[in-house]
């Protein structure tokens, strides 16, 4: 899965395959809305604190998340 966020954690972009593992149908379903509009909120507290220390380092980071299809 590849997406992307703003700095208030907003979906700004993603791949299909994210998408539909989420349950979305299009990007239009995810544009604007942070993780916790869409994850159960453990899970985006999870996705909001690995995006932060992304935009806070800078640096990119890679991690294997297991998921549920939502």
């Amino acid at each position: 899965n590849l997406y992307w966020f703003d700095e208030n954690n907003a979906v700004m972009g993603a791949n299909q395959h994210n998408i539909k593992s989420i349950g979305g149908k299009s990007i239009t379903d995810f544009i604007g809305k942070t993780p916790y509009d869409y994850f159960p909120f453990e899970m985006a507290e999870n996705a909001v604190k690995h995006n932060n220390l992304v935009m806070q380092t800078g640096r990119i980071i890679s991690k294997e998340e297991l998921t549920k299809n939502l």
